[in-house]
């Protein structure tokens, strides 16, 4: 049972029949078209390993073990609400990009590497167990890293799908499973 100071463990009203596996494939050669910065309308590898690799930091952490699944309980979107800034402050990844641009480079930027920080300034804060499951929220138990926003977004909308589907509802226990990709290497 987890509660907050605005959330309550959601009961449901009919017993669990299945768990549902959430599965976060590797996509080695996916591709992305930004719309803005040096390389807009051009497609440019973006394969999802960073999105990956957090997971699997937070797995192990969670587990105390490296594995690539690991079931979790779906809180809602309350708990999404107020476990989200206890992992993720708001401006976290774009201050982290400022601190390490004026901790390495205290001169400016070399040639070249506008593009790069560019790219790095597209960075969204991603959190392991997610924010919407009761184990989320906890920074003894989870990890965070910014990854890029399109790593963020094919995340959320994978695991959104089955909880649009109403396959999980909140109190549901769900696998989240790792395909493709091998959490101890990073790779």
């Amino acid at each position: 049972m987890k509660t907050t100071s605005t959330c309550t463990t959601p009961t449901r009203t009919a017993p669990q029949t299945t768990t549902e596996t959430v599965t976060f494939a590797y996509k080695p050669n996916r591709t992305i078209i930004p719309k803005s910065g040096p390389n807009a309308g051009m497609p440019i590898p973006a394969p999802n390993g960073a999105v990956l690799d957090n997971m699997c930091s937070g797995i192990s952490k969670f587990t105390g073990a490296w594995a690539t699944s690991v079931p979790l309980t779906y809180g809602g979107p309350c708990f999404k609400k107020e476990n989200r800034p206890k992992m993720c402050p708001k401006g976290w990844c774009a201050n982290g990009v400022k601190s390490y641009i004026s901790q390495f480079y205290p001169s400016g930027l070399p040639a070249g590497a506008t593009a790069a920080i560019t790219a790095a300034g597209n960075l969204q804060c991603d959190e392991f167990p997610f924010a919407n499951s009761l184990e989320g929220g906890d920074p003894s138990q989870g990890v965070v890293k910014c990854v890029p926003a399109e790593d963020q977004s094919w995340q959320g909308s994978t695991l959104s799908i089955p909880i649009n589907q109403k396959k999980i509802q909140a109190g549901d226990v769900f696998v989240v499973l790792i395909s493709g990709w091998d959490c101890q290497a990073g790779r």
